[in-house]
């Protein structure tokens, strides 16, 4: 079976909803689903080697990183560039040993 940022989105959130006790919004998730679908078309572009999801505790927003050769936005009609947009925040860094790019987009939590 194939790793997609959903399955790692999914597993986290599972294990929040469990151990925090948060319930997730429908509506809101299907809009993730979509950013998530947008990162495994950049994993697919851009050789992604691995994907991370992280809720913050305090705000409970959320933060798909995907560790990657590269990314390239053509044009401010591309998907990423929708994805980007509609982002609380986007950061880049470098991977492990600077031989790859590690893209962090932050996302309003699926919460009720």
């Amino acid at each position: 079976m194939r790793v997609t940022c959903y399955s790692v989105l999914k597993m986290v959130v599972d294990s929040a909803v469990e151990e925090l006790k948060l319930v997730v919004d429908e509506e809101k998730e299907k809009q993730i689903i979509k950013v998530c679908e947008v990162v495994d078309k950049m994993s697919t572009d851009f050789d992604g080697i691995s994907y991370n999801v992280i809720i913050n505790n305090d705000d409970k927003n959320i933060t798909i990183e995907l560790d990657c050769d590269e990314i390239i936005v053509e044009d401010n009609e591309s998907e990423i560039y929708d994805v980007f947009k509609d982002a609380l925040n986007v950061t880049f860094k470098h991977g492990e040993g600077k031989e790859s790019l590690i893209v962090s987009i932050t996302v309003p939590g699926i919460w009720k």
